[in-house]
């Protein structure tokens, strides 16, 4: 536990730290100097350990009652509490007093970002820069500003200046990752990481997100190319095994992407998500079997992992095993009795097994719930249509009708279930509301059901109605 909690920080810190709490502890007093009292309490301020730190302020408070620094930590302290107009009290006061202090100004600015105040919290963010230290961090939190705003293209412009004064501010490059894949601008995303390895070819999160923005291409090679690079930069790195693992699984290459997770394994806490990806891995192979015996180890690893739980079932499912695949399902909803999630996956797994009578309560119980949730509707129909239920499927969409907002794939699944019936008449109509419910959806409108499309009725009422759009 010591381990962990003074991971970053150096022996004297670390020293100063347990020399106050034993103070504490022995009911002491003894000298500290405002530097060290600083540590201590920024040590507290990273932990976030609120008692420690309020312990920590007051008794530098006592020894230098005059220390603007020490007032500038109790605000951040206040801050850290949620006394928002306290913190601002103080400050404003000791902005009037040093208007050029950009200690303060980055303090105002932590303060009305935490308000989610970020127009002002830019101001004064810009006001800290002026004195050039620490742009790398300055420049990113107006990036993380300029985000919550959904000003995008503002906040790339600021996270690459962050990175121009320091190109290992790493939760820049993440940020300006996820806005590419926001957007859906990952060329933008391979053309400025490209060059960006270039000029920084030891950033091993420069080469993970170079390789993920080349994977959301479909660019497999050239994904695993720059993952092996982030790998050789740093091979205890373990986004990269799990994003090169992802790649293989993508490759269609399980066995290799199982063996990259298992190398990954000594630089990760989390051991269950790493045996459940390695499910995963197989899982989308086809083989059940061998997906399952992850799943287990994962839920060895961590007994409440609801998805290898989740997936667990889906093997067991896939194997023809029903009493197993309905344990485990059963299992998730003793764990969160009013998961509709759960609740459709058990459904949908009575219903593979033909226990109609039993998915039709597990279908009811989860209405009582949430009786507006379409997509269970629409699923619970589709079962039941598989197993060529019509008369009920066209029940439970007439249902769902009165309860939800219109929707175009139950207009389409009542088309569907009345071409069964033979009633042309009942499904020219719903093929008409369907239209007029979305008209942009109608030209995947029977995908799964070709034969429905190929009759002349249908297909003619359908290129009629595209003319329309």
């Amino acid at each position: 536990m010591e381990k962990n909690r003074f991971k970053n920080y150096n022996n004297e810190v670390k020293q100063l730290v347990l020399d106050f709490e034993h103070m504490e502890k022995a009911g002491e007093s003894r000298y500290f100097d405002v530097e060290q009292l600083e540590d201590i309490i920024d040590f507290y301020l990273d932990s976030y350990d609120l008692d420690q730190l309020t312990r920590a302020v007051e008794y530098a408070e006592y020894l230098y009652p005059q220390s603007d620094e020490i007032v500038l930590r109790r605000a951040h302290m206040l801050c850290a509490k949620e006394k928002f107009d306290e913190a601002l009290r103080l400050l404003r006061r000791l902005e009037e007093q040093q208007p050029e202090n950009t200690d303060v100004m980055y303090a105002l600015a932590g303060t009305y970002s935490a308000m989610d105040q970020p127009r002002k919290a830019i101001q004064y963010y810009l006001r800290a820069a002026k004195d050039g230290l620490e742009l790398d961090m300055v420049y990113g939190n107006i990036g993380d500003e300029y985000m919550r705003l959904q000003m995008n293209d503002s906040a790339l412009a600021y996270y690459k200046k962050a990175l121009q004064a320091n190109p290992d501010e790493t939760r820049c490059i993440y940020a300006m990752a996820d806005i590419f894949t926001q957007d859906d601008t990952l060329d933008e995303s391979i053309h400025f990481f490209s060059q960006f390895v270039e000029k920084n070819p030891y950033s091993a999160a420069g080469w993970l997100v170079l390789g993920e923005a080349y994977r959301g291409k479909g660019l497999y090679e050239q994904a695993e190319s720059a993952l092996k690079y982030a790998l050789a930069v740093d091979d205890k790195f373990f986004p990269a095994y799990d994003a090169l693992a992802q790649t293989y699984d993508l490759l269609n290459q399980p066995a290799e992407a199982v063996r990259t997770l298992q190398e990954a394994l000594p630089f990760t806490e989390d051991h269950s998500a790493v045996f459940y990806n390695m499910g995963q891995c197989y899982y989308h192979q086809n083989n059940a079997a061998t997906a399952a015996v992850y799943f287990k180890k994962s839920l060895q690893e961590d007994p409440y992992n609801t998805d290898s739980r989740e997936m667990l079932a889906y093997c067991y499912q896939d194997m023809n095993d029903a009493q197993a695949a309905i344990d485990n399902m059963q299992r998730l909803i003793d764990y969160e009795p009013h998961n509709v999630r759960y609740k459709e996956g058990l459904m949908k797994i009575l219903m593979c097994f033909d226990y109609a009578e039993e998915a039709k309560r597990v279908f009811e119980d989860a209405m009582a719930d949430i009786p507006d949730a379409g997509y269970f509707y629409v699923s619970y129909a589709r079962e039941l249509m598989d197993k060529r239920r019509y008369d009920e499927a066209m029940v439970v969409l007439k249902k769902c009708m009165e309860n939800c907002e219109q929707d175009f794939e139950v207009y389409e699944l009542l088309a569907v279930c009345y071409f069964r019936k033979k009633q042309l008449r009942e499904t020219l109509e719903c093929i008409c509301k369907a239209f007029a419910t979305d008209p942009e959806l109608m030209d995947d409108i029977f995908a799964d059901w070709p034969d429905v499309y190929d009759d002349p009725n249908i297909s003619q009422l359908i290129t009629e109605l595209e003319k329309k759009k």
